[in-house]
């Protein structure tokens, strides 16, 4: 699979599954009605906003670049201490804004389910991605092309290694 091709799989693939994590979120935070609202908060708005968030944090993360033999725990782990990050700035922005306007501190446990909604759902997701793109280059699919220059014993080993791993992307 080209570089160009990941990325775009990566970002439809989160803009699914943050969709599903804000879409549980909102039915938790307004739709439950564990909270009563005067006026429910809009969900399109935010949800954009969200996306466009996390496509940023993504991409300063190294969300975005090329996959290259990365187990999904390494995903998850990553998209794990990213996640994290994230909802901590929003915890902190949403925490200045309760003291500021003297709002209930019901909205920073909600960031906790946010946070956990979307480690879910994005991992899930990246993992879902990431098993397929295993499963295509262990059959062949998607395997680029490589000359090794040269003889010898590095080469020899160079060989059977990319032999014995199908999942490098790496066709002799």
């Amino acid at each position: 699979m080209s570089k160009r091709k990941e990325k775009i799989f990566l970002f439809l693939f989160d803009l699914i599954f943050i969709a599903l994590a804000w879409t549980v979120y909102y039915y938790i935070r307004v739709e439950s009605g564990w909270i009563i609202y005067a006026n429910p908060p809009a969900f399109i708005a935010p949800l954009i906003a969200i996306y466009i968030y996390w496509l940023i944090i993504f991409s300063f993360a190294g969300l975005y670049q090329h996959w290259f033999v990365r187990s999904r725990f390494d995903e998850f782990s990553s998209v794990f201490k990213t996640v994290s990050f994230g909802c901590f700035i929003l915890f902190f922005l949403i925490f200045l804004d309760d003291m500021m306007n003297d709002a209930p501190i019901i909205s920073r446990f909600l960031i906790l389910i946010y946070w956990l909604l979307t480690v879910i759902f994005v991992s899930a997701g990246r993992i879902l991605i990431r098993s397929v793109q295993r499963n295509l280059l262990e059959k062949g699919i998607g395997l680029r092309k490589t000359l090794i220059a040269g003889t010898g014993e590095k080469a020899s080993e160079l060989e059977s290694m990319i032999k014995n791993i199908r999942s490098w992307d790496i066709n002799l």
